[in-house]
């Protein structure tokens, strides 16, 4: 690899590494917020039709928003990948060590077990409580 490629390669790194730690955090604010809204209507003694009504609404609209942008992020992620996979097949064929490419690198990156599929489950379990939610502003 010549300077200009390992400094090209060095940015991408970054830009990759960034959008990982990006989406920890925006991960981490969301589930707080979930958290915040659930603790709010299990506390609120006695619930009304428009909380509950509110909550849940703004609940599934919060899971949407939060599925769309971890799929966004995962994308941004793949492309980063993408671009470092394709400096170090350069440096591969020069005798250097593949870390974005190669069968282990599939194998961990197609499993159940990464972050965004988790993320995913967990998006998936909030909607269904805020669908419960939802139900229960209709028997109050």
């Amino acid at each position: 690899m010549t300077d200009n490629e390992r400094a090209m390669y060095t940015g991408v790194a970054i830009c990759r590494n960034t959008e990982v730690t990006q989406r920890w955090a925006r991960s981490q604010i969301l589930l707080l917020i979930h958290s915040v809204m659930l603790s709010v209507i299990l506390t609120r003694i006695p619930p009304t039709f428009l909380f509950l009504l509110g909550f849940s609404v703004g609940g599934l609209v919060l899971t949407v928003f939060w599925y769309l942008v971890n799929w966004r992020t995962n994308k941004w992620i793949v492309y980063w990948q993408s671009r470092l996979a394709a400096f170090e097949k350069s440096e591969t064929n020069a005798g250097g060590t593949p870390v974005f490419t190669g069968p282990e690198w599939e194998k961990m990156t197609q499993s159940w077990f990464v972050f965004h599929r988790l993320v995913n489950y967990l998006i998936g379990l909030l909607a269904f409580v805020w669908v419960v939610v939802f139900i229960w502003a209709f028997s109050v």
